[in-house]
């Protein structure tokens, strides 16, 4: 049976376009699924604009339009015939499919090459001219997923369709009335920004969708017609379920994974597919490699920094946003670098719209240029992120407890034997246990809070804090004083890492893939291919 996932965005090795963590994430589900054999269709639209990239200049870090899209468009998308769709506003429109195949998984980038309004309307990832555009832009994404599916994917043959995200979930107003009791909702985001209005108006004219007057929540929407609906993390689960109570038993949850494969280091993978038992001296070869490729990055960027054999290195990189903190690690950065004689790593990337992130991208840069022990990374990417969370010393995650629906960073990280510091929130609160494979800071909180206007922000900041500061210089004396049991913490973490932040236990839940009855082996081996014998287990050899 088919499988359909309708998303915003999706970020892959070889078109590496996405904003944030559901790129990456949508990325990690199609290549698992292309080497599990998944009859896989991922949808999304072909934003040729891309999102943002960062102009590092002395003392400022504007932002610039990507050039990526189009100097990759041609030579790694294979178009496929075009399709005509009608949207009721706009008339007309053409739409041509361009699309990349692995294995048994394809992923679809719809291109509006006509009307020209069409076109612009889907020209940046996100951040819109208007709201106009913003939702034409949703609406062109609706009907062009709807022809696809109908006009070229055997619907008979159809098991589910994931819409990613509310935005995606227009697409229930563009569907066949016999195709919609299929579709199921996952959610990707606590906060407000993840369960936009579209006025009702626009649905009528786009759709012919009579909602009057009022502006129309596309979560509830969505709630109110699809089979299921999934958040990303049992935090999340809880958040949700109080935001949307009259839908919360059709809210169940799964929590994220990412592709190992993708995300381990090639020393890690070599190390484990090699070996049943790991000694320290072989976890601390193989993160030494990984450790030597983040150096030499960081000397590209700033090439006086010295860093010794024993000089940890903390990393900081994620899309930047308000609800993460970015404040917060500059600020341990600024506090007890120094006196911790650690490194710091730091790197993100802004909404084009968003004027706090983009402010705070250019004070990273600002802290790198001025700070000894700052590097400040620009465009943050996938290739980049493969080096960061693979070969620092202490991951480090911010955000406010209840905001971050799961977040990933931290996964691979782990495993690649890097554990985190994280704040209460996410998916972290079932993958970390506090001062075995990772450590926790502040409280848990069971909301999502306005960070922007809250007035108890500026208290949870505060007490956040200095628990934070308060556990990171803890775990930098351990770590200096006592290396053995820091070492035994990153081997616990590659090992319980590998194990629950898998992808594959996410998509069997999910349906995507088949269960299995043998275990795939933690190796480097070739996705999908099964051992007669049990899961083999990691153990530190004494």
């Amino acid at each position: 049976m088919k499988i359909v996932s309708v998303t915003p965005e999706i970020a892959l090795d070889e078109f590496p376009i996405f904003a944030g963590g559901l790129g990456i994430l949508e990325g990690d589900k199609f290549y698992y699924a292309s080497q599990a054999g998944a009859d896989y269709t991922v949808i999304t639209l072909l934003n040729k604009g891309g999102y943002a990239e960062h102009e590092r200049v002395p003392g400022s870090s504007e932002q610039k339009a990507s050039e990526l899209v189009r100097s990759l468009t041609g030579r790694v998308l294979i178009p496929e015939k075009d399709m005509k769709i009608t949207i009721g506003l706009m008339g007309e429109a053409t739409i041509r499919p361009m699309v990349i195949k692995r294995g048994s998984a394809k992923a679809v980038f719809l291109d509006p090459i006509a009307p020209w309004s069409a076109a612009k309307a889907a020209h940046k990832l996100y951040g819109s001219d208007s709201q106009e555009e913003e939702m034409l832009k949703y609406a062109i994404l609706a009907h062009a997923a709807s022809a696809y599916i109908t006009e070229r994917m055997e619907p008979e043959k159809i098991k589910t369709i994931d819409l990613q995200e509310s935005l995606s979930s227009l697409l229930l107003l563009a569907l066949p009335k016999d195709l919609v009791p299929k579709t199921r909702l996952i959610m990707h985001t606590p906060g407000p920004w993840g369960h936009p209005y579209f006025s009702g108006d626009f649905l009528w004219r786009a759709f012919g969708y009579s909602a009057g007057k009022d502006n129309v929540c596309l979560t509830d929407l969505a709630l109110d017609t699809v089979s299921q609906a999934f958040t990303v993390s049992r935090k999340h689960h809880e958040v949700m379920q109080n935001c949307f109570s009259k839908h919360k038993d059709k809210i169940g949850y799964v929590t994220n994974g990412i592709d190992l494969d993708r995300w381990t280091h090639p020393e890690i993978s070599k190390l484990v597919s090699e070996n049943e038992e790991i000694d320290a001296d072989g976890l601390s070869a193989a993160h030494w490699c990984a450790r030597n490729d983040l150096i030499g990055m960081l000397r590209q960027y700033k090439p006086g920094i010295q860093v010794g054999e024993n000089t940890p290195i903390i990393a900081w990189s994620r899309r930047t946003a308000r609800y993460k903190r970015p404040y917060m690690i500059a600020k341990l950065a600024c506090d007890v670098g120094k006196d911790t004689d650690a490194v710091f790593v730091l790197s993100g990337k802004a909404h084009a719209k968003d004027g706090y992130s983009v402010e705070y991208v250019a004070n990273f840069e600002e802290l790198g240029r001025t700070q000894w022990n700052v590097v400040f990374v620009p465009n943050y990417d996938i290739a980049k992120a493969k080096v960061i969370l693979s070969g620092s010393d202490l991951f480090v995650q911010t955000p406010v407890s209840g905001s971050e629906a799961c977040s990933t960073g931290f996964m691979k990280a782990g495993i690649n034997c890097v554990p985190t510091l994280s704040s209460r929130d996410g998916g972290a609160l079932e993958l970390i246990e506090d001062g075995r494979n990772g450590w926790f800071f502040g409280k848990e909180l069971n909301e999502c809070i306005d960070v922007n206007s809250d007035w108890r922000m500026r208290v949870i900041d505060e007490e956040d804090y200095a628990d934070m500061k308060r556990t990171f210089v803890g775990v930098m004396r351990m770590r200096k004083e006592n290396p053995a049991r820091y070492q035994k913490i990153m081997m616990e973490t590659m090992i319980s890492f590998r194990e629950k932040a898998d992808i594959r236990v996410a998509l069997e839940k999910y349906g995507i893939v088949e269960k299995k009855t043998e275990s795939i082996a933690l190796s480097g081996m070739k996705r999908g291919e099964i051992v007669a014998a049990p899961q083999r287990a990691l153990r530190v050899c004494s």
